[in-house]
């Protein structure tokens, strides 16, 4: 009988993100426990901690953090590194407080959308100046009790605001308009409300209602989830190898929506246990792999893991709502259709970049895959490297950007340890 591989999975930093930043406006300490130690987590806690807010390292997974309703930004530039989070939510910050806002990054990070959020920083009263390799927000801010922002460029843009104006004291409407990532929205409003902010959230057509109080948070010890998307490449790897795997303390209820990935793999032709303690992924023997179609609108940051799971399915793949792939850590949609065909699979994208047909032939040829220092590339294409061990992954470094050791922890899966 085999024996289940239990991969040593991070907290998730989409939720520790969160958290980190209403303890930072709660009054009083804060102990949030399960932070991953990665790049993006990092680029959050040192933004925040040099605010009005102080944060400090405890123990392998924790941070302490002593907050204040009160956000003072430094004169100096916040580096958010490569965390398109990270910016997002301190800018939005920037409607509590009168002083400049100043933020950089990576080149790529400079790129990524931003001008929903811009457009309701605006009607805040804010400012906005991008200058080469800084973003500058100045302006007093001015909160109205109804708002409006697209958001069909990134969630991002709700979440960040949602948090801000729950610490404004004032109390408004926030409409999102046409929102993408509605799973990320939603669970911004559940850690809103474990740190006591007052928040109601309707769907209403194609937008999403919000009524926030302004009331602001109150401090509390915070436990993160385990990570779904880092638990769902091993989840994948057991659908591509059959070595089961165990994904210790996963809830079934969990406010993640990447969840809908275990989902889709059991479509695909794994088998996926729910249990008490966690969940198990496993394939069972002579069951093949089958393409199917995946809806990324839940789960875009699934995309290049579902995609490495059907280069070694039978038959096609269709994912669909890729369009928003251009804009991530790299241009992903480009990326996963170069790097595919260096293995020999075949892609046909739509004309509106919105729908990705996947066409293995039956084999992976050894290749050099270009991971365009993007993390989530780095760990899907790393999982074929256990169907064709000529792969090589370049630069999988930039998988610290979420996961320092998931390549140790593939290592020790192929292997069996």
């Amino acid at each position: 009988m085999t024996t289940d591989f239990i991969p040593r999975v991070p907290g998730s930093r989409s939720i520790a993100a969160r958290a980190l930043v209403c303890a930072a406006l709660a009054d009083g300490t804060s102990a949030v426990s399960r932070v991953p130690r990665n790049d993006d987590a990092r680029a959050m806690a040192g933004g925040l901690d040099q605010t009005a807010a102080t944060l400090r390292e405890e123990g392998s997974d924790a941070y302490l953090v002593t907050g204040s309703p009160r956000f003072a930004p430094p004169q100096t530039p916040l580096d958010c590194n490569a965390s398109g989070t990270t910016m997002r939510f301190l800018a939005a910050l920037s409607v509590l407080t009168d002083a400049p806002v100043l933020l950089t990054g990576t080149d790529r990070l400079l790129e990524r959308p931003m001008e929903g959020l811009y457009r309701a920083l605006r009607r805040l009263g804010k400012e906005i100046e991008d200058r080469p390799g800084l973003r500058r927000i100045t302006g007093a801010p001015t909160i109205p009790g109804s708002l409006s922002i697209d958001a069909s460029d990134s969630g991002q843009f709700v979440s960040g605001l949602l948090m801000a104006l729950a610490a404004s004291g004032h109390g408004v409407e926030l409409r999102a308009l046409r929102p993408v990532s509605r799973p990320f929205i939603a669970m911004t409003a559940t850690v809103m409300r474990a740190f006591g902010a007052e928040i109601e959230m309707r769907e209403d057509g194609e937008d999403l209602v919000f009524v926030i109080a302004g009331s602001g948070y109150r401090h509390r010890d915070y436990a993160v989830e385990p990570d779904i998307m880092s638990a769902n490449y091993f989840a994948a790897a057991a659908a591509i190898t059959g070595r089961p795997v165990f994904i210790p303390d996963v809830l079934r209820n969990t406010m993640q929506g990447d969840a809908v990935m275990l989902e889709t793999l059991e479509e695909m032709g794994a088998t996926v246990d729910w249990r008490d303690g966690g969940v198990r992924v496993s394939r069972a023997a002579g069951a093949a792999l089958r393409g199917r179609t995946a809806d990324l609108a839940p789960m875009p940051d699934m995309c290049l893991t579902i995609g490495a799971v059907a280069a070694v399915a039978e038959g096609d793949t269709t994912l669909t709502s890729t369009r928003i792939l251009r804009h991530k850590e790299s241009d992903r949609l480009s990326a996963m259709i170069t790097e595919l065909g260096k293995l020999g699979i075949s892609t046909v994208v739509t004309a509106d970049d919105d729908t990705l047909v996947i066409r293995p032939n039956g084999r992976l040829e050894p290749a050099a895959i270009d991971t365009f220092e993007d993390h989530r590339m780095a760990m899907a294409f790393g999982l074929l490297t256990l169907v064709e061990p000529r792969i090589v992954i370049n630069d999988p470094e930039c998988s610290a950007k979420t996961w320092p050791g998931f390549f140790a922890e593939l290592e020790r899966y192929r292997t069996g340890a």
